[in-house]
């Protein structure tokens, strides 16, 4: 699944601009500012999902070993 994720800017602004530096600043930082918090989720995200998914291999491999383990020994008895 692939998503994308796109800046939102307001709808409405309020102010000019061009003609307020500081506004125009405060509003890039709040609007980066989500942007990244967003990303970060995304990635923390995958990383959980990576980390089940190998700890689900690993743990159907050490299951694998423990059953070529036990049906060896028994054949072994016979």
């Amino acid at each position: 699944m692939q998503t994308t994720t796109e800046l939102q800017l307001p709808s409405s602004s309020s102010f000019d601009y061009e003609s307020d530096a500081v506004a125009a600043m405060t509003e890039y930082s709040r609007i980066m500012h989500s942007h990244t918090m967003k990303q970060m989720e995304n990635a923390r995200r995958a990383s959980r999902r990576r980390d089940a998914e190998s700890g689900a291999v690993s743990a159907n491999a050490k299951l694998r070993k423990g059953e070529s383990a036990s049906s060896d020994s028994s054949r072994g008895s016979l």
